[in-house]
């Protein structure tokens, strides 16, 4: 048989099938055994010259169910003291109690002073049995230190490895220390009144003894108000075995509790406060109890307790006292003035908090300002809350946190008039309104309005700006761009109106030609900047940098150079000076045209002659005709060479210097002569039915020719 002895206290050790326990009371000690050896062995004291000490129980158990043996077989073991001169044992004691459900009975028990017997009949192996061996003995005999092991000794019986190992080993002692626990009345307040030093929390063991040490009174009560305050050692004396031995304990009195929440900052006692407030430190001694309308545990909720004052008890030891805290009204903030949404380029907007005195926060806020034009696009662009302090509680109120989107307006939006001048003549027509824009990308449209005295816009949707309909004065013309998404932005310009001078700019004809001579420009007596404008059709009068030299040059000389000008066109000149404000109208004629009406391309030198005829672009000027076959205005075929090609020259000038020049080919082709034919008789029956073939006998006429017989 295989067999752990087990003695109960802190090592474990499992390598056999077979533990013995031996369980002591208000303590335990644990061996285990090998087959061959038990390790770390459990000490017993036995008090000397007393009487005799009652070992503690210790317990057989198998691990296999045939561990104590065969079936119908008899199992015999000792117990022995390994020196035998130090220790005995008191015979007739001890008794063996077995497990519940068990397959061994007890034959006999027989206890000596030297060794116990044990003669066990082993009935079956149906169970896991265990056996305890209960209220054993031993005395002192012999005072040796070296003391002796107690051996648990295999003696006969089937099925068994022959173990002899011990299981406890017993030290003589000439005195025991007893236990002695004050537990939770190791501290107490002065305040506390007597305290029982026999009954909880207060451990002694043995039981039965005598207590002694400052504050203590009738034996077994302990005074705090007479020990004062301080700590304090408690002495225990107690007799066990003949043998008397103390233990001490120490104990603290202290004065009442108190209870001081000045450390709290005051801003924290809000009852908006969510959060919880430590509390420790704010008791002394530290590690009483808190109690009271707000108290979670250590901590303190301000806004479970509410507004006004709330009583705290903090007790300590029996000991406590009551301190009022007071829980401050957070203010109610809320703030005004703020939209859900701007456009990029929307003005700074001043917003009001309520009560004020307080602080703005967010994207986008400098003081008590909002700039939407510093922030990006986009929805949540800033989320603004204002906050409030109250000076006489420190509480802090916060008002709910409103988000913000920015919505991109329209930008670089730009407005130009055509032509641009700081001053317009009160006769002037239709200027051109334009200009650019960066508008919303994301798929945003946008409308153009252009407002201001004398504008108007087409079904087109092209705008102008008519001086000659608003008199003399000054006009805000304003071009703005307004997108899908409500935003918009603007540009303006101021132009005044005036009325020209009486004067004359010299030197400028009212009417040219392509072909004209340049023309130099000047106004008496004054300095100034000349401009160039033509008329178009689809966007008015169009400034042109061409035409001038030198425009803008107060004294030097301006030349109008008409070869440079649009043809077809008025222009207006304009010349604003240091005195005058003057304009003069002109007109750019086209090269005049001349058209033959009625001149073919061939002739026959036969042809008779003819009024060459024609039309020109304009009805005021003349034309003078020349070339061969030309005569006084008339065509004359007979006098080309036959079966050549002349040309017919025109040289036209109009009454304003303008002239052209140009020219018509034709072919003179020589007359056919001598012409005859034959086949033809003189007469014919009209009952003849057949076809006769007439013959040309002469030359047609110029080759390549077709005679043609008619008749």
């Amino acid at each position: 048989m295989k067999l752990i002895i087990l003695i109960q206290k802190i090592r474990l050790a499992w390598n056999a099938w077979l533990i013995v326990g031996l369980l002591v009371s208000l303590a335990s000690y644990t061996a285990f055994s090998s087959v061959q050896s038990i390790q770390y062995p459990s000490n017993i004291d036995v008090c000397t010259g007393g009487g005799y000490t009652t070992l503690p129980n210790f317990t057989v158990y198998e691990q296999n169910a045939n561990d104590f043996g065969s079936p119908s077989s008899v199992q015999t073991y000792s117990i022995t003291f390994q020196n035998a001169s130090v220790f005995s044992f008191k015979a007739g004691t001890g008794s063996v109690v077995f497990s519940t459900a068990t397959d061994i009975s007890l034959q006999s028990i027989n206890v000596t002073a030297t060794s116990v017997i044990l003669t066990l009949n082993i009935n079956t192996t149906a169970n896991i049995d265990s056996i305890t061996i209960t209220g054993l003995q031993v005395n002192v005999v012999n005072n040796n230190p070296a003391g002796s092991n107690i051996n648990f000794n295999y003696v006969s019986g089937p099925s068994n490895n022959g173990l002899s190992d011990y299981f406890a080993h017993l030290n003589p002692k000439n005195s025991f220390t007893p236990n002695f626990s004050l537990g939770s009345l190791s501290s107490v307040c002065i305040s506390a009144g007597n305290q029982s030093l026999t009954n909880s929390p207060v451990t002694v063991s043995p039981s039965g003894g005598t207590f002694s040490g400052t504050g203590v009174t009738g034996g077994n009560t302990f005074s705090p108000s007479t020990a004062g305050t301080g700590t304090f050692t408690l002495t225990y004396t107690a007799t066990q075995n003949g043998c008397t031995g103390s233990a001490t304990a120490s104990i603290k009195v202290f004065s009442s509790p108190t209870l001081d929440f000045s450390s709290i900052p005051s801003n924290q006692l809000c009852n908006g406060n969510t959060g919880n407030i430590s509390l420790i430190g704010t008791g002394s001694p530290i590690g009483g109890a808190f109690s009271g309308t707000g108290v979670i545990g250590t901590n303190f909720s301000p806004s479970t307790a509410g507004i006004g004052s709330e009583l705290i008890t903090y007790t300590i030891s029996g000991c406590s006292t009551t301190t009022a805290i007071k829980v401050n009204e957070t203010p109610n903030i809320t703030f005004f003035g703020l939209a859900s949404s701007y456009c990029s380029n929307a003005p700074d907007v001043t917003l009001t908090g309520f009560p004020t005195g307080g602080t703005f926060s967010g994207n986008g806020i400098t003081g008590l300002i909002f700039q939407p034009s510093t922030l990006s696009p986009g929805s949540n662009a800033s989320t603004i809350t204002y906050k409030y302090t109250d000076a006489s509680s420190g509480c802090q109120g916060v008002s709910i946190a409103q988000s913000v989107t920015i919505k991109q307006a329209p930008t670089n939006v730009t407005i130009k008039l055509t032509p641009f001048e700081s001053n317009y003549l009160i006769t002037q027509d239709s200027v051109l309104i334009s200009g650019n824009q960066n508008s919303p990308s994301g798929g945003i449209t946008f409308d153009t309005i252009v407002k201001g005295n004398g504008v108007s816009t087409n079904s087109a949707g092209i705008s102008y700006f008519y001086p000659n309909t608003i008199g003399q004065g000054q006009s805000t013309i304003t071009r703005t761009i307004v997108a899908s998404n409500g935003c918009s932005a603007s540009d303006s310009v101021k132009v005044t109106v005036s009325a020209p001078n009486a004067g004359t700019i010299n030197g400028l004809n009212s009417v040219y030609c392509h072909t004209s001579a340049p023309s130099s420009l000047s106004v008496p007596h004054d300095q100034g900047t000349y401009f160039a404008y033509y008329y178009n059709p689809s966007f008015g009068y169009v400034l042109d940098n061409n035409v001038l030299t030198n425009p803008n040059v107060g004294n030097a000389t301006v030349t109008f150079q008409p070869s440079k000008a649009v043809q077809g066109t008025s222009y207006i000149i304009l010349f604003e000076g240091n005195i005058n404000f003057l304009e003069q109208f002109l007109e750019i004629q086209n090269s005049p045209v001349v058209t033959f009406t009625n001149v073919d391309s061939t002739y026959c030198n036969g042809s008779a002659s003819f009024p060459i005829t024609y039309v020109t672009s304009t009805n005021i000027g003349s034309v003078t005709l020349s070339g061969t076959g030309v005569s006084n205005g008339n065509f004359v075929p007979s006098s080309v060479s036959a079966n050549s090609t002349t040309t017919i020259n025109y040289q036209y000038s109009d009454n304003n210097g303008c002239s052209s020049s140009g020219s018509i080919k034709t072919k003179v082709y020589q007359t056919p002569s001598n012409l005859s034919f034959s086949g033809l008789n003189a007469s014919y029956c009209i009952s003849n039915t057949n076809t006769q073939k007439l013959v040309e006998n002469s030359n047609p006429g110029p080759p390549g020719g077709v005679g043609i017989f008619s008749g």
